[in-house]
């Protein structure tokens, strides 16, 4: 087997994270809207929009980057899983600390979760397959 699938999820991920970025960019109230927080003024609506949409476009474009052109992809990957490991860590003390555990909130958490095992086993596959070991 290829590396066809981590690089499929490497563009998966990034093509999310891009058209998240996008949402937040260009419909930053609706986005809002959407979430479980109350933003005062347009000095916290430009934060949502900078840190919302900008960062995740950023990191978008360098996983779409990494998949399509095989480039860094190592990195992608392991980029990815420091993202969903700090993502999951954040929100899982959040639901701790915060008692926040709505069922929103459990769900992004779960789904990051899923990201952080599915992060580490493309990594693995990714070791695997540099080691010279033929990949089931």
């Amino acid at each position: 087997m290829s590396l066809s699938i981590v690089r499929f999820f490497v563009i998966g991920t990034g093509l999310l994270y891009v058209a998240l970025g996008l949402s937040f960019i260009f419909a930053t109230s609706t986005m809002i809207s959407k979430l479980p927080l109350t933003v005062s003024g347009p000095a916290g609506t430009t934060e949502i929009r900078a840190v919302y949409g900008g960062l995740e476009l950023a990191l978008g474009i360098v996983f779409i980057y990494a998949g399509v052109f095989n480039r860094s992809l190592e990195f992608a990957v392991f980029t990815m899983l420091l993202t969903f490991i700090g993502l999951a860590l954040s929100r899982g003390a959040g639901i701790l600390i915060d008692g926040s555990n709505d069922s929103f909130t459990l769900r992004l958490w779960w789904i990051e979760i899923l990201g952080v095992v599915y992060s580490a086993g493309s990594l693995i596959l990714i070791k695997l397959s540099d080691n010279g070991q033929q990949l089931p």
